[in-house]
């Protein structure tokens, strides 16, 4: 399912390029296309990860490793997909090694699709805050946005498969909502 999606992709970037020079309009309907082929990727790549877990066929390599490098490379990777709606993603980093036992590509695979959802629901032009820091013997990563949030009465659900909030469906951009995730170092 991926290659056929990098084609798209490819073709794509290689379309706008020449469609700039072409004209603004065919630019802008590779640009469409690039979009639409980088999200259907992103969810290919979300089921593929939720089929995993339900067959238990993922394992988790736990290492103890300082998070701060870990977290600065998913930011780095979803810069394009903030620059593209305005959105100015605010690293605020402890300033000494924030060590804890973790899977690193799990670990990365849970704040990537954190800071995606943030980005995704967040207001165009607003800011998103990311922080790591240590509080009560614990790594703490956090994520700030503006998206619409959970509502209370669907907390209990953020877990099952393919549920979305019913916040998130017409809302993007209502009140603060922050997600904070903490291991032991």
């Amino acid at each position: 399912m991926r290659t056929p999606l990098q084609t798209i992709i490819g073709y794509s970037e290689l379309g706008k390029t020449r469609g700039a020079e072409a004209s603004p309009r065919l630019a802008a309907m590779f640009c469409d296309i690039h979009a639409s082929g980088e999200r259907m990727l992103a969810m290919v790549n979300d089921l593929l990860d939720v089929s995993k877990l339900e067959n238990a066929i993922g394992t988790f390599d736990l290492e103890r490793c300082d998070l701060r490098p870990l977290v600065v490379g998913v930011v780095r990777e979803l810069e394009p997909l903030s620059a593209a709606r305005r959105l100015k993603v605010e690293l605020d980093q402890a300033g000494s090694a924030l060590v804890a036992r973790v899977d690193p590509l799990r670990f990365q695979q849970v704040i990537r699709n954190v800071l995606a959802n943030a980005i995704r629901f967040s207001p165009e032009g607003a800011s998103i805050g990311v922080r790591t820091g240590a509080a009560g013997g614990e790594a703490c990563v956090t994520v700030l946005d503006r998206g619409p949030g959970v509502p209370e009465a669907e907390l209990e659900r953020i877990f099952d498969a393919s549920v979305q909030s019913s916040a998130t469906k017409d809302d993007p951009g209502a009140p603060v909502w922050g997600w904070q995730s903490a291991a032991r170092s």
